[in-house]
């Protein structure tokens, strides 16, 4: 089911917020409690970083604006 606007903008939002929190180390990674806890497999700042530039291109499409991440060049070696 596609998203809409709104819920691809919160999408990013959220995710803003949760790259923000790991590159300041806030995000927690283990909750304990008595009898027990929970341990998360956080996501790297790279795939959050993915994640938006998806969602960037899919509000992108869905709007008509640009998406301002520019064209993808391909290159090999040291030529980027």
């Amino acid at each position: 089911m596609a998203m809409t606007r709104q819920e691809i903008e919160t999408a990013i939002a959220d995710l803003e917020t949760a790259k923000r929190a790991r590159l300041t180390g806030k995000a927690r990674q283990q909750v304990s409690y008595d009898g027990g806890g929970v341990t998360f497999v956080p996501a790297t700042i790279a795939e959050i970083e993915q994640e938006i530039v998806k969602l960037r291109l899919q509000l992108a499409k869905l709007t008509g604006a640009p998406s301002g991440l520019g064209p993808i060049r391909i290159g090999f070696g040291g030529r980027m």
